[in-house]
């Protein structure tokens, strides 16, 4: 497998769109195991959806989203969730979300995503569109490229709902 983290996503190149008026898909990972999952979702997504629609981002850790969130009219946040359902399923959520509601999802990186997303917000830096897709993992040490090959097209399907929802109710709401 190729090495995501120093491959340089590539940007959207749609000059009449500024980077305010995409949706930022923002891809969490490592180097280890399904972690990847985050990484190499986004890029496969990048290669099948309108490009120009979207502007594409990869971040090693949830901390670093206050910052990643910051200057965007909606945001997908893409990561692995370990939790007791079968890999590769998909678990769409917008913000905010009720955690109480989804207890068995944790985080393998510190500061999990819903903490982060809860730090953005309250530094009023979190986009009023805020969406997260979970691919689900049962185990760390899982082969990220079987998982994201089963999570693909609902992954795609998610993202192009996402994208159609935000089109339907126009930039003028953001």
């Amino acid at each position: 497998m190729t090495d995501i983290a120093n491959r340089m996503i590539k940007p959207a190149t749609d000059h009449a769109l500024n980077s305010q008026q995409r949706i930022r898909v923002i891809g969490i990972g490592s180097h280890h195991g399904a972690d990847l999952s985050g990484w190499l979702a986004c890029e496969r997504l990048q290669t099948i959806t309108m490009i120009n629609q979207f502007d594409w981002q990869l971040c090693r850790t949830p901390a670093q989203l206050p910052q990643l969130v910051t200057n965007c009219h909606a945001v997908v946040i893409v990561d692995a969730v370990l939790n007791n359902q079968p890999a590769g399923q998909v678990i769409s959520l917008s913000w905010p979300v009720t955690f109480d509601r989804y207890p068995s999802i944790c985080s393998s990186h510190g500061i999990g995503v819903f903490e982060a997303l809860q730090l953005a917000s309250t530094l009023d830096k979190l986009p009023s569109h805020t969406y997260v897709l979970g691919i689900t993992i049962s185990n760390r040490q899982q082969d990220a490229t079987v998982v994201v090959t089963e999570a693909l097209p609902q992954l795609q399907q998610e993202l192009n709902r996402i994208a159609d929802h935000i089109a339907s109710i126009g930039c003028h709401n953001l």
